[in-house]
């Protein structure tokens, strides 16, 4: 099967968009797992029309942001561990109705 144009695209600015996060100091197979865990998102959100730099940034500043843990002196900081039981139910109901 060929791919259209767009595919094609597509698939060249994610590659390129994890290559930049692989100079941001992720590891090849890191740099993918965090590529896809964003990019549904992202995309959603912001579509594709940032630069291949920019949209690695903000998939780093994503992925450091959950990654950060909640410090209660920080005023910046918002403890949602207690919603962690509802997300999981919310996600393995919608797995099942499909």
């Amino acid at each position: 099967m060929k791919r259209s144009s767009r595919q094609t695209m597509i698939k060249l600015y994610a590659q390129a968009v994890i290559s930049e996060l692989q100079q941001l100091g992720y590891p090849n197979d890191q740099a993918n797992a965090v590529f896809f865990r964003h990019y549904r998102d992202m995309k959603r959100l912001f579509g594709l029309e940032q630069n291949v730099c920019d949209f690695a940034k903000m998939i780093d500043e994503f992925e450091r942001a959950m990654q950060k843990k909640h410090d209660p002196s920080d005023p910046n900081s918002i403890a949602v561990g207690h919603l962690n039981h509802l997300a999981k139910t919310y996600i393995l109901k919608h797995k099942s109705n499909k």
